[in-house]
């Protein structure tokens, strides 16, 4: 987090903006390892989507690496600061 902080530093931004930045990042975003689970064999879309847009979803979680990114010890050493 120290490397985090002092890139925002030297960029004349504090804090309070590496915070509301990280927040904003994922503001707005559903990824895909909060709803993949429906697409699972036996499961299926619950509630009902559209088969083509349901299609779109399966391909791009099948591509989608953002969960590794930024994940759930993310936040938590954000909120410390």
């Amino acid at each position: 987090m120290p490397l985090l902080i002092q890139f925002f530093k030297d960029r004349g931004l504090n804090v309070a903006d590496l915070v509301a930045l990280s927040g904003a990042h994922t503001f707005g975003v559903a990824h895909c390892s909060l709803f993949e689970d429906r697409f699972k064999a036996g499961f299926g879309p619950n509630p009902p989507i559209d088969p083509k847009f349901a299609t779109i979803l399966k391909d791009k979680c099948a591509n989608d690496f953002e969960h590794e990114r930024v994940n759930s010890t993310f936040y938590p050493i954000v909120v410390q600061l």
